[in-house]
């Protein structure tokens, strides 16, 4: 996926099924070095509740798509993102 579509309050989907939901994107200068980095909660796998950070690069390489729904069955749709 492109770093630059990941956007705060959207969920992502990742291999196996888990999900994310980005709660903050940051980038800026910390006077060393330049970071720009993903904020988010585990919704479906690993540690579910967790919060966690990874730098944009990191959290474009994890996801597959923006997730779009879920049906009851517990499969997770994807938004095909270029």
């Amino acid at each position: 996926m492109i770093s630059s579509q990941i956007k705060a309050g959207e969920t992502y989907v990742g291999k196996g099924g888990s999900l994310r939901k980005v709660t903050d994107t940051r980038s800026g200068w910390d006077g060393k070095d330049f970071f720009d980095n993903v904020h988010f909660i585990i919704i479906k796998g690993r540690h579910p509740g967790t919060e966690s950070v990874l730098s944009r690069k990191q959290f474009a390489h994890w996801a597959l798509g923006r997730a779009v729904k879920e049906d009851p069955h517990g499969n997770v749709h994807t938004e095909a993102i270029e």
